[in-house]
Parts: C-alpha cells; structure tokens; sequence
C-alpha cells in the first residue's frame, strides 16, 4: 500500500513569472517535481492551488498543495524544488498536513491580501515643486481613505452580457494606507472575489481619473 504525504507550501511569484498561467505554473511544478525526483502521482490534479491570481500581479504568499507518493523530509523538498524551478517562482515555506480533507483547497480560503502602490504619472509630476508632490500624494491618500470610510464602496463589475454596480465594502476586512501604499484585505466568497483591478477601477471612477498601481499579493489565509 503506498503511504500518502501531503504537503501545503507557500511560494513567490516575480518577474517573468508573472505572466505564466495556472496551466502553466502547473506544468512548471510537474518538470520541477520529475527533476527532483520527487515521487507524486500526476493525476490531472496532482497539484491544488488555493486562489487564482491575475496575469501581472506579484505575490509573496501564494499557496498550493501536493499529495506524495513517499514521505519527505520538508526542508529537502523546498530546497529540491528551489534547485530546479526557474528564476522567478521561489519556494518559501512548507509544511506536512492531514491528507484526507476532502474540500478543495481553492473552497477553505478565507481572505486575500495585497500590497497596491500609486503610481504617477510623468504629466502629473511634471513640473511640480516637491510640495507640490507632497501635497498631490496627501491628496490621494484623503481620497483613499474618504473612499474606503464610507458606508458603501462600489466598483462595477462585468456580470454576463452586462456591467453591474456592486457595493465591495462588506468584504473589506482591513486596511492600511500609507506613504502612496494601500495595504488590504478582501474577503474570499467563492462568487465574487475582489481582485486589485477591479478595486482600483472602481477608486478611478470614484475620482473620475485613471490611477496607475503596482501590486503584490501577500498572504492568503486558509480555513
């Protein structure tokens, strides 16, 4: 009888792998695997991740689960896995747990967090004193808050043929906006999960103006 291993691990994702999607990153874990000599019977879903994460953002806390065909010892399999994937997809935690749960991984996540970042454009700062800019990011930083404290935060969102106004303020756990940087935490309901587009569109209708941003997701808590 071959003795199962389950492992749940945290991992980053930067640069060109970015870009690479979910059928990718996959792929990506499967070479991994086969060239670490890492037993794992690749079903279709040998590999679950926990949440979905949209071409271009940055993450530092991205999770997945692995079901082994062996046991492992956990800090060689992060350093195995380290050793063949390539620059970009870094392993940075793992741990071993109970292989038998039965719900999918994607169904047990509470909430998401990300790290989004204004940035300026070149016109906007163009010709500006620094107090000027200060004033400018004070601005923002005021209306980001005045967006956030109200009793209903709207974004539109694309529901079949349509676009619809929703209200997001119910799944906005925290946040924290500081120094052009919105630290935040969405609640995850399986139906409509609030991705940092979506939310930096709706702050640009709110201003009625384009606001450019970075982001990085950096943790998703599991139930």
């Amino acid at each position: 009888m071959v003795s199962l291993e389950k492992i749940r691990f945290t991992y980053s994702k930067s640069k060109l792998a970015l870009y690479l999607t979910n059928d990718e990153l996959v792929l990506l874990f499967k070479k991994a695997l086969q060239k670490s000599n890492i037993e794992v019977n690749f079903s279709k879903n040998f590999i679950e991740f926990a949440s979905s994460l949209e071409l271009g953002i940055e993450s530092t806390g991205e999770i997945a689960e692995i079901t082994l065909k062996e046991d492992i010892d956990v800090s060689y399999f992060v350093k195995a896995l380290n050793d063949n994937l390539p620059q970009g997809v870094t392993i940075l935690s793992a741990e071993k747990i109970e292989p038998l749960n039965l719900v999918k991984l994607n169904k047990r996540v509470l909430s998401s967090s990300y790290q989004i970042q204004i940035n300026y454009t070149k016109e906007l700062l163009e010709n500006k004193t620094i107090t000027e800019i200060n004033a400018l990011e004070k601005d923002y930083e005021n209306k980001m808050n005045e967006y956030l404290s109200g009793d209903e935060v709207f974004v539109m969102k694309k529901s079949k043929n349509r676009m619809e106004k929703i209200d997001i303020k119910p799944k906005i756990l925290d946040y924290n906006y500081d120094f052009n940087t919105l630290n935040i935490t969405f609640l995850n309901d399986n139906e409509c999960n609030i991705s940092p587009e979506l939310f930096m569109d709706g702050f640009s209708q709110y201003l009625d103006n384009k606001v450019y941003f970075n982001a990085k997701r950096t943790k998703i808590d599991i139930g």
